[in-house]
This record gives structure tokens, sequence and C-alpha cells, in this order.
């Protein structure tokens, strides 16, 4: 017995150095770029991709798309899915208290927008709209971000396929609201 247990303590101290080792080895900060290509004018695309509530995972969990309904805004139906799964998720975690901005606009070509608060705290992630020809565009999300503090490097590996299939989905959402055909 006393065999046993000393050979689980081994195991133990080997696993928690192990591990240890792996935190210090593994980057704190994370990229990402995403690329999609979209069946429509890069301009429509640009002008879509503003209006964050609309698209950006991001935005629609920092409430945004509320905020965008209040206003006036009816280009989304009132029982979205997406808000009602971004609604449970800021019930449920303090933590998304976040506030989504854009930043920086340059028509057509690029923007920028901003994230304050939450896990992403200060990161700014960058778009680039690229066109194909003149009904299809290729929109290229990038991305970066360092974390800070022991565990940083956990956080970057988290985020890196966390935020990346976030990312991910506000790109499809952008797509299906780009491929609409104009309302006249």
């Amino acid at each position: 017995m006393f065999k046993f247990i000393r050979r689980l303590i081994y195991l133990a101290v080997i696993l928690f150095i192990v591990g240890f080792l792996l935190i210090i080895m593994f980057p704190n900060h994370y990229e990402k770029e995403s690329v999609i290509d979209i069946d429509a004018p890069a301009e429509k695309v640009f002008t879509n991709a503003e209006k964050l509530g609309q698209w950006n995972m991001y935005a629609m969990l920092s409430g945004y798309t509320e905020m965008t309904k209040q206003s006036g805004d009816k280009t989304k139906p009132a029982n979205d899915p997406v808000d009602r799964y971004a609604g449970q998720i800021k019930n449920q975690i303090g933590s998304m208290e976040m506030k989504v901005s854009l930043v920086k606009a340059d028509y057509p070509r690029s923007l920028s927008y901003k994230i304050e608060g939450g896990p992403m705290n200060g990161m700014q992630p960058e778009m680039y709209f690229a066109k194909i020809d003149d009904k299809k565009t290729r929109v290229t999300h990038k991305e970066r971000y360092m974390f800070s503090g022991f565990f940083g490097s956990i956080k970057a590996f988290a985020a890196k396929y966390g935020t990346g299939r976030l990312t991910e989905n506000g790109l499809t959402n952008l797509k299906k609201i780009s491929e609409q055909p104009n309302k006249e």
C-alpha cells in the first residue's frame, strides 16, 4: 500500500513539473487570421460590416444588438436565436460586461473596432476588404492579443480556439447578411 501511495505522489510531482514547464514554454499571445469570400460587392459588405451589432459575436454578447434595435434598426428578426444565446451567456457570466465600438473605417478597404471589458479587454481586430470582382469580396479578419500573468499561455491557447470560433461565426453572419438581395 505504501508503494502505491509513493508512486502516486511521484506521478503527481512529475505531472506538476510537466504542466509547469508547458505553461512557461507556450507563448502568452495569440494571432488569428480568418478569411471568407462573400458574393456581394465590397461597398455592400463594408457597409454591413460597419453595423457591428448585426454580425459581430462580441458586439452581440455585449448587448450591442439590443441598443441598435431600440434605436429603430429593424434589419434583424425580433427573436433571433443569436440574441437569445447572447442574452443567456450575458446573464450567466459577469465577465461579459463588454463594449464594442468602431475605431477606424477606410471606406471600402478596411475597418477596425475595439473591445473594452470582458476577457479580451483592449483587443482591436482589423478587417480588410479586397474586391475579387464586381460581385465578390474577400474579407480578412485579423486579431492579436497578449495575455499577462502566470497563466497567460493557457489563456492564449484557449483564446486561439474559443475566440477564433466566435470570429468565424461572426464572419459567417456577415456573409449571410451581405449576400441577401437588396430591398428596394
